[in-house]
Parts: C-alpha cells; sequence; structure tokens
C-alpha cells in the first residue's frame, strides 16, 4: 500500500475495519450532539422571545399592542349609599400610565338614578380627578344601582368599571 492510497475499508473477511467504526461512531456522536445542540439554541430562542414579550406588552381590544406605560385605568369608589331625595358627589380618577399623553371621553350610565355629568372629555393636560354628582330622586325604588364609568382614549382599548350606588329611605 502507497501512502497517499486511502486505508482498506474492510477486513479480508468483508467486515468493517475498526477504523472505520470508530470514524462511525465518532460521526454519528457529533451528529447527536449537534441535534441536541441545536434542539436547546431553539428553545432557548423561544423561551426569549416568550418572556421578553410578556413582560413589555399587553394587548389592546383593536388587535395592535399597546406598551404598559402607554395605558390608563379608572378608579371609582368601590360603592356609594344616598338616601332618597339627597344627592352627592364623588371623584372618578383616571389613572395614567407615564406616556399615556391623550384625551379619554368619560361616559357614565346608570338607570334609575342621575349621573351629572353624563359624559365628558377629559384633556391630557387636565387633572385625571372627575367629580361626578350622582343625584336621587325621592321617589326612588329602595336598593342598589349600578354605574357603569367608561374611558375611551383617542387611541387604544378603552377601559370600564362599575360601582354601586345604595339607595336607602331618608
Amino acid at each position: 500500500m502507497r501512502c497517499h492510497e486511502p486505508a482498506p475499508e474492510t477486513s479480508t473477511q468483508g467486515e468493517a475495519s475498526p477504523e472505520r467504526i470508530l470514524n462511525q461512531q465518532a460521526i454519528n456522536t457529533y451528529g447527536k450532539e449537534f441535534k441536541m445542540k441545536t434542539l436547546i439554541a431553539i428553545s432557548m430562542m423561544a423561551a426569549l422571545i416568550t418572556t421578553s414579550g410578556c413582560w413589555s406588552t399587553q394587548n389592546s381590544n383593536q388587535g395592535g399592542i399597546a406598551p404598559v406605560n402607554e395605558e390608563f385605568s379608572v378608579t371609582v369608589p368601590s360603592s356609594s349609599t344616598i338616601k332618597q331625595g339627597e344627592d352627592v358627589t364623588i371623584a372618578v380618577t383616571l389613572n395614567r400610565g407615564a406616556a399615556f399623553k391623550q384625551d379619554v371621553q368619560v361616559e357614565f350610565k346608570a338607570d334609575g338614578i342621575s349621573v351629572t355629568p353624563k359624559d365628558v372629555l377629559v384633556k391630557a393636560s387636565d387633572k385625571p380627578e372627575l367629580l361626578v354628582k350622582i343625584a336621587v330622586d325621592a321617589k326612588a325604588a329602595i336598593g342598589e344601582y349600578p354605574v357603569t364609568v367608561k374611558g375611551t382614549p383617542e387611541t387604544g382599548k378603552a377601559a370600564s368599571t362599575e360601582f354601586k350606588v345604595k339607595v336607602v329611605a331618608p
């Protein structure tokens, strides 16, 4: 055999040579390691993409994504008790994210009691607190009345909440 000729592939009896077996095992081991490392790398990338997306964004109703600091919420009292024939002024607050710089249209809906104003535009430069008058007629039925408050920004999703007004006898 000359120096530049390849080593024989098989032994004299037609079996694979020990060198060929070792080379094939090394190739198989390398292939498995490569596949495993690739799988781990893909899994890690997917995990990083998923977790980083969960911390920085929130889905909006319009199908877009709104960054967390560009959102707002509405805070109302948990409940209020008013006697028949009287009225009360309550505070409703817009909690703006640090980057939320939009006007918000705020609407109030209630059946059986009066809410004034029914809707108001809160400019981005306005104070975040609204004073709302709730009046109960002297002949209003005693019981609980839900008041729905909905804030709709110029763009993005609306925020709404509800509180109860308990009407009692004078």
